[in-house]
């Protein structure tokens, strides 16, 4: 091998590594302002929480509908706005659980993301009937994709609560 070409290598080897060494500087830079950013941005948010607008229908069924317009904080949950709009007249099962406790309002477990409504304001479900959710978008009501403590509602979110006969 000659000479030249082992000097080659030593450059292109030399610039790959410099290359490196920019690519990881720029990295650990862009991080950095990330989790600044971020905690900065969290700690605003916990000062001054942000309200959004919700609209809530609870349709028992039966004909009787009551609407619920009014506001919450952001990063609400569609079960938390439930249980702050009745009062905390909401009775939920703990999936998450081994044991399935059953709360009412927001008792029990931080974490409702594995709740399951079976109950708002003494409506019941039973074997012939539940309540399902379902969210408004695009002149469509859809029924929800996730559990109720899983949904994070938005600004002008419209959702509803249906108490409906099993098919």
């Amino acid at each position: 091998m000659s000479s030249q070409t082992s000097r080659s290598w030593v450059y292109v080897s030399s610039i790959l590594g410099i290359l490196v060494i920019i690519l990881l500087s720029t990295t650990i830079y862009y991080y950095y302002q990330y989790t600044d950013i971020s905690s900065k941005y969290n700690a605003l948010l916990s000062a001054k929480p942000i309200t959004i607008k919700v609209n809530l229908l609870i349709d028992f069924g039966n004909g009787t509908k009551k609407w619920y317009n009014g506001t919450t904080n952001y990063g609400s949950t569609l079960l938390d706005y439930t249980i702050q709009v009745t009062n905390g007249n909401v009775v939920w099962i703990d999936y998450g659980s081994p044991s399935r406790p059953t709360y009412t309002g927001s008792q029990g477990s931080i974490d409702k993301s594995q709740a399951f409504v079976i109950a708002i304001l003494g409506v019941k479900q039973d074997n012939n009937h539940y309540c399902l959710w379902y969210y408004y978008a695009f002149g469509n009501w859809t029924m929800g994709p996730v559990g109720a403590g899983q949904y994070t509602l938005g600004n002008n979110s419209i959702v509803s609560w249906v108490y409906t006969a099993a098919s």
